[in-house]
């Protein structure tokens, strides 16, 4: 696709007519052909809906075993930011990590389309309201804890980041304090996003159960394009 993006040349397309739930075909063609990616298009169930992602479109995101691209209205800005939001749990070693899957499809469009590109994280104090009423700890001695923890995660990051070429592309690196499903959905429209793309990272190991709480909170309030990634070894429970 990269080869014959914004060109003449022909590119193999093939028509597959199926019956059935559209998720469920969607997903026994990714299995049967070994897909890497499934494109939907993003619908508003209410005119004035802000809410691009309808039942398939959920489906996909919970169930289907490659990444999916959730493409919102043209109404929706395309112009903005491309933010690759990372997990806060950082494996630099690992190749195949969702991080490192995030970041090179976000540095890939990024170099395809010349925009700007945000890496995000959110980070938290957790326990921080119990320490300030129960507890009453001094507002300097908080500070002192938030800056620690925020060193942390800055050090993490940038070290994770070494990994990566970004030398030709237009980025930023944004540490966020707070909740993910609160930061990156208000980060998508501070920033003016045109194309979130995070992992769906779920550690029960629950078959078929892709699709972490926390990712789902922050899709269900983005309405902006969604490139979805899938975490290594995840099988579906959609059967052929």
């Amino acid at each position: 696709l990269q080869k014959n993006y914004n060109t003449k040349e022909s590119i193999k397309v093939e028509h597959v007519a199926v019956f059935g739930d559209a998720y469920i075909e969607s997903i026994r063609q990714v299995l049967k052909a070994n897909h890497d990616l499934v494109v939907v298009g993003g619908k508003r169930k209410k005119p004035f809906s802000k809410k691009i992602l309808g039942s398939t479109t959920m489906h996909l995101l919970r169930k289907c075993p490659c990444a999916v691209w959730v493409n919102a209205e043209k109404s929706t800005n395309s112009s903005g930011a491309i933010i690759a939001a990372m997990d806060d749990h950082i494996e630099s070693s690992a190749d195949d990590s969702v991080n490192h899957k995030v970041m090179k499809a976000a540095i890939d469009r990024a170099e395809i389309t010349g925009k700007q590109l945000l890496v995000t994280q959110a980070w938290q104090h957790f326990g921080e309201e119990f320490q300030r009423g129960h507890w009453g700890v001094d507002n300097s001695e908080i500070q002192a804890i938030d800056n620690e923890i925020k060193a942390t995660h800055q050090k993490n990051l940038d070290d994770f980041l070494k990994e990566f070429d970004l030398s030709h592309i237009k980025y930023e690196v944004k540490l966020l304090k707070g909740a993910p499903h609160l930061i990156i959905p208000a980060a998508t429209k501070k920033f003016n996003a045109s194309l979130l793309v995070m992992g769906t990272v779920c550690r029960t190991g629950i078959k078929g159960f892709v699709i972490g709480n926390t990712a789902e909170r922050i899709l269900s309030k983005v309405n902006c394009s969604i490139l979805a990634i899938k975490p290594a070894g995840f099988v579906t429970n959609v059967e052929f």
